[in-house]
Parts: structure tokens; sequence; C-alpha cells
């Protein structure tokens, strides 16, 4: 018998090419720019908005060994790993969430059918994140 759907695993989806690279203590985007063009990689010019990590361009399929050569730097480095896109986006559609429940608490005052309204909202919103 298959097992079901609630206790299957979770499965990262990965970027191929990337990584992340968290720094210990906040480090500017020159800092991380510098740092990963001497072992000879090219920050993405793309924001990471989850965290202070920074996103690297490296060779597909080798995403792991670089994240291992970056995490010999302990002194500047405090994590790097594989980009989980998948988990991304499971975080950012949390975070939409949380952001329209506290706008909501902000103006709870509202008319019972506009409160009623916004809720089934939310309600239908947090059911898209299936």
């Amino acid at each position: 018998m298959p097992p079901s759907k609630l206790s299957m695993k979770y499965q990262p989806n990965y970027a191929k090419g990337e990584i992340l690279v968290e720094f210990k203590g906040p480090q500017s985007k020159d800092f991380a720019k510098a740092f990963g063009e001497k072992l000879g990689y090219a920050l993405k010019d793309e924001e990471y908005k989850h965290g202070n990590a920074f996103i690297y361009i490296v060779p597909e399929g080798q995403e792991k060994k670089i994240s291992r050569q970056f995490e010999r730097y302990k002194k500047f480095v405090d994590w790097a790993d594989r980009r989980d896109i998948r988990l991304e986006q499971r975080w950012t559609g949390l975070e939409k969430i949380i952001s329209k429940l506290e706008a909501l608490k902000d103006n709870a005052e509202i008319p019972d059918r506009e409160y009623k309204r916004l809720l089934d909202n939310i309600s239908t919103e947090i059911l898209k994140l299936r």
C-alpha cells in the first residue's frame, strides 16, 4: 500500500547552478561579491528575500561541493547550502497570508460583513498554498 500524501517527506526543489551563503554578522553586497570572486564564483544580481544570505552562481551539479568550499571559511561564513526554490515559494505565500492577517488585526473593528469577506479571502489564499 503506498504511503499517504501526509506521510510523504518534504522534497526540496533545488535551483540548478545556485547556492546560498550567509556570512557571520551583517555583510555588505560588496563584501559578498569580493568574497565569492576570490573563490571563483559570481554573486547573482538578485536580492535574497528570506534572510541575510547571498545567492551565488556556480556550475550545475557542483552546488553541494561548492557550498562546502564556502563553509571552510568558518571565520566569515555562517552557512552555505543549495537554494531551495520550493521552500522560498512556501515562505513567500505564508508571508503574504501573515501580512493580510496583520492588516485585518489592525483594522478588526470593521463591519461584520466586511470582516467575514476578508476572512473568506484569506481562507481562499490559504487553500491555494497547498
